[in-house]
C-alpha cells in the first residue's frame, strides 16, 4: 500500500527549500513564493510501511 511521495529539491535548486509529503492519491502540488523566470528542480520518491523507493531523476520547470 503506497502511504505517500515525498518531493524534495534538487541542484541547481539547492536547499532553499524544505522537502514535504503529498498524500498517495495526489497528481500534483504547487509551489509558491517563486519570482519570474526562476527555475526550480525537484526530485521524488514513493513510500509505505516497506520504506522508500529509489529517488526519480531530477525534474526542472521555469516560471514565466
Amino acid at each position: 500500500m503506497l502511504w505517500g511521495v515525498e518531493a524534495a529539491p534538487a541542484y541547481p535548486s539547492g536547499p532553499a527549500w524544505a522537502g514535504f509529503y503529498v498524500g498517495a492519491n495526489s497528481t500534483s502540488f504547487y509551489r509558491t513564493g517563486l519570482g519570474s523566470r526562476q527555475t526550480i528542480c525537484f526530485k521524488v520518491r514513493a513510500h509505505n510501511t516497506a520504506g522508500y523507493s529509489a529517488w526519480n531523476n531530477i525534474s526542472c520547470a521555469t516560471t514565466y
